[in-house]
């Protein structure tokens, strides 16, 4: 694979691009930042974490016939069937 050549106008536009990427994502920071401190004072000390689902549990009889299934299936492509 060849190696690329960047010349010095290029290097330097792509950093003019990436700083200003850079600036654009600061200001977005600073936008969120300030609503998440907006909305702090009226939760009243209590910190809001995202709800997690509950893990799914399944029973062993459940994880046993996965675990058949997928013997068979792998029984199938190795030709054991």
């Amino acid at each position: 694979m060849p190696t690329r050549k960047f010349t010095k106008s290029m290097v330097a536009a792509a950093i003019l691009g990436y700083q200003e990427q850079k600036r654009q994502i600061d200001v977005e920071i600073a936008e969120l930042r300030a609503m998440e401190s907006e909305s702090e004072p009226s939760s009243s000390g209590s910190e809001s974490t995202p709800t997690e689902r509950p893990k799914r549990k399944m029973s062993a009889a459940t994880r046993k016939a996965m675990a058949l299934a997928q013997q068979k299936r792998w029984a199938a492509k190795r030709g054991n069937i």
